[in-house]
């Protein structure tokens, strides 16, 4: 069954789900605390689960530390599971530029959506339990500049 969100709720969410790209974008990993809950799970891989925030900032700046990257989203669905609860779909692409020198060059995009259930605490809304879905990598040669 589709429920609809009100206004106020889906401004909350997509404030919540916009500022997780921003932190990754400008390396700001501590913003994550306004997108994830204390308790959140995520998938980023599609193989392993990662359980709590700091977990998933420590893995998300190992994992980026080398690289560039600016992330586009695009269409957003979002379907009330309960008064504080949802669940949303929000299509991406995420394109990584290879800043150090072992991986000067090399670039690749991500294409995919994020699967995020959500919950709403003190009039807030974070991110409890996200999966990447429909993922698909493409990866260009090396000898391209890279963004600076």
């Amino acid at each position: 069954m589709v429920n609809h969100p009100s206004a106020e709720d889906v401004a909350g969410i997509q404030q919540t789900l916009g500022l997780f790209p921003v932190s990754i974008d400008l390396k700001q990993f501590d913003l994550l605390d306004a997108v994830f809950s204390v308790n959140a799970t995520a998938n980023f891989t599609g193989h392993s689960v990662i359980f709590g925030v700091p977990a998933i900032k420590s893995y998300l700046m190992g994992g980026l530390a080398s690289l560039k990257s600016q992330h586009n989203l695009g269409t957003l669905y979002i379907n009330m599971t309960g008064p504080f609860e949802a669940t949303s779909y929000h299509w991406l692409q995420g394109t990584f530029f290879g800043a150090e020198q072992h991986v000067s060059g090399q670039t690749f995009s991500n294409f995919g959506y994020y699967k995020d259930d959500l919950v709403k605490i003190q009039g807030r809304w974070f991110i409890q339990n996200r999966r990447i879905g429909a993922f698909k990598r493409v990866t260009r040669p090396s000898g391209r500049d890279t963004p600076r």
